[in-house]
C-alpha cells in the first residue's frame, strides 16, 4: 500500500507575489506604465505653451541640430512673446527661453519621426489682441511618445531604488504604480514634453545609482538633470553635503559635485554661447534669481507654499490625497532609511521651497492640478515609502483609507485623460 504524501499548492495571490519578487522591479513598472501611458497619450494637440515651446526646440534639433528657430521670428516680438509660445530673441535668433534638457530627450523621436512641422495660423492665447501670426506646428506625437517613456522610466527606477533601502520588490512596484498612476505624472508628465517627467528620469536615476554606490554616476545623471532643470542643482548639492557629513568623508560631496558640476557647466556653456552672458538663468532673465535672494514679501511666499498644498486647482493635497496619510508615518519610516533616500528627500524639499520662491505655486493652467512638487515626489519616494511601511500598513484603518484615497487620485487623473484632454483636440 502506497502513501501519498499531500502538498498544499499555494494560492494563487503567493504565486503571483512569488513571481514578483523574483522579477525586476524597474522592468514590472517600466513596461506596464508605458503601456498606459501611451495607449492614453494626447498624440494630436497641445494643451499649454510651455511644453509646445519645448516641441519647437525639440524639432528643430532632431531635424537641423539647431535650437534657433528661425520659422518662428514673429512669435519672439514683445507683443507675442508668451502669447503663442515663450519665443524670445537671441544674439543667434529667435529660442525657446528654456534650457535644452527636454528637448535633447525628445529630438532623436523627431528625427525618426521625419514630418514637417504644419503651417498654422495662430490668433494667440495670453494676448487675444496681438495680431495673428503665422506659427509652423511640429506635431506633439513624438515628444509624447518621449515622455511617455521618459516618466515609466523615472517610475520604474523608483521601484528598483526601494529594495536597497530595504523595503521589498513589492513594495518597490507598488511605490512606482502609485506615483505613476495616483499623481500627475501620468496626466502631466507623461503625456507632454514639460521638463517634469525628463527631470524626474534623471532625479530618480541619480537616487537609484546613489543607493548602488556609484556616487560619481550619480552625480553625472543629477548633472542631466540640472541641463534640464537647473535649480536641481539644488538637490545634487544638498545630497553630496548630506552624504559627506553623514558619512564623515569628503568623498560623498567630491563625487557628486563633479558629475553635476559638469551639467551646471553645460548650462553655463550654453547661456554664453546662445547669450553671451555666463550665467545660470538663460532665458529666464535675472529676475527669478533676484527673486530668491530677496528677504522681501514673506507673507506672498508663505501664501505660495501654502497654496501649493491645499489651493483646490492646484493643490498637491488635493489631487493626490494618498500623501495625507503618508504624513504621520514620515518620522518612523525616516528612521528606518539609509542616509542617500534621507538626503534625496531633503534635497528634493530644498528644492521646492527654492522653486516656490521664485515662481508662483500654479505654474499656469491647461493641466490637472500640480507639477512643481513631481521631482520633490520622486526624490522623496523611498522615504514615502518606508512612511506607508512602518505607519499606514500596520493600521487597518490608515491602510484602507490610504487605498480609498489613491482611487481617487487615480480616478482624477483617468477623468483628465478621458474627458477634459480631448477637448483640446
Amino acid at each position: 500500500m502506497r502513501v501519498e504524501e499531500h502538498v498544499e499548492r499555494p494560492g494563487a495571490f503567493v504565486r503571483w507575489r512569488t513571481m514578483l519578487e523574483s522579477r525586476s522591479p524597474f522592468l514590472m513598472v517600466f513596461v506596464p506604465l508605458t503601456i498606459i501611458y501611451l495607449a492614453t497619450a494626447n498624440l494630436s494637440s497641445y494643451t499649454h505653451i510651455d511644453p509646445l515651446t519645448n516641441s519647437l526646440t525639440a524639432w528643430h534639433l532632431g531635424m537641423t541640430g539647431s535650437v534657433v528657430l528661425p520659422d518662428h521670428a514673429e512669435a519672439a516680438v514683445e507683443e507675442q512673446r508668451g502669447n503663442v509660445a515663450w519665443v524670445i530673441d537671441s544674439p543667434r535668433g529667435p529660442v525657446s527661453q528654456y534650457p535644452p534638457g527636454a528637448a535633447a530627450l525628445a529630438a532623436p523621436f523627431y528625427w525618426a519621426w521625419d514630418q514637417p512641422m504644419t503651417e498654422w495660423f495662430v490668433e494667440g492665447f495670453n494676448n487675444p489682441d496681438a495680431e495673428p501670426i503665422p506659427f509652423p506646428l511640429p506635431s506633439p506625437a513624438p515628444s509624447a511618445i518621449a515622455m511617455a517613456l521618459a516618466t515609466a522610466a523615472a517610475m520604474g527606477l523608483v521601484a528598483a531604488a526601494i529594495p536597497h533601502a530595504g523595503g521589498t520588490r513589492l513594495s518597490g512596484v507598488a511605490a512606482g504604480y502609485v506615483g505613476g498612476l495616483a499623481t500627475t505624472m501620468w496626466a502631466t508628465s507623461s503625456d507632454a514634453i514639460w521638463q517634469h517627467g525628463p527631470a524626474s528620469l534623471w532625479v530618480s536615476l541619480a537616487v537609484y545609482l546613489a543607493a548602488r554606490s556609484h556616487l560619481l554616476w550619480s552625480g553625472l545623471a543629477f548633472g542631466a538633470a540640472v541641463m534640464t532643470r537647473p535649480p536641481l542643482a539644488v538637490v545634487a548639492a544638498v545630497v553630496g553635503l548630506y552624504l559627506s557629513v553623514s558619512r564623515r568623508t569628503w568623498r560623498p560631496a567630491a563625487s557628486i559635485g563633479a558629475g553635476s558640476l559638469l551639467g551646471l557647466g553645460g548650462v553655463v556653456w550654453f547661456n554664453w554661447w546662445l547669450w553671451r552672458d555666463l550665467s545660470v538663468s538663460g532665458g529666464y532673465g535675472e529676475e527669478r534669481l533676484r527673486a530668491l535672494a530677496s528677504a522681501d514679501d514673506a507673507v506672498s511666499y508663505i501664501v505660495n507654499l501654502t497654496s501649493s498644498l491645499v489651493d483646490p486647482a492646484h493643490g498637491v493635497l488635493l489631487y493626490s490625497p494618498f500623501l495625507l496619510l503618508l504624513i504621520p508615518g514620515i518620522r518612523a519610516g525616516w528612521r528606518q532609511v539609509p542616509d542617500w533616500a534621507r538626503a534625496a528627500t531633503v534635497g528634493g524639499v530644498v528644492y521646492l521651497l527654492v522653486q516656490l520662491r521664485v515662481n508662483r505655486f500654479s505654474g499656469g493652467e491647461g493641466f490637472l492640478g500640480y507639477r512643481y512638487p513631481l521631482e520633490t515626489m520622486t526624490a522623496g519616494a523611498v522615504v514615502l515609502t518606508s512612511a506607508y511601511t512602518q505607519w499606514v500598513q500596520v493600521r487597518p484603518l490608515a491602510r484602507l483609507a490610504f487605498w480609498v484615497a489613491v482611487v481617487v487620485s487615480v480616478s482624477l487623473e483617468i477623468y483628465w485623460k478621458a474627458w477634459v484632454v480631448p477637448g483640446y483636440g
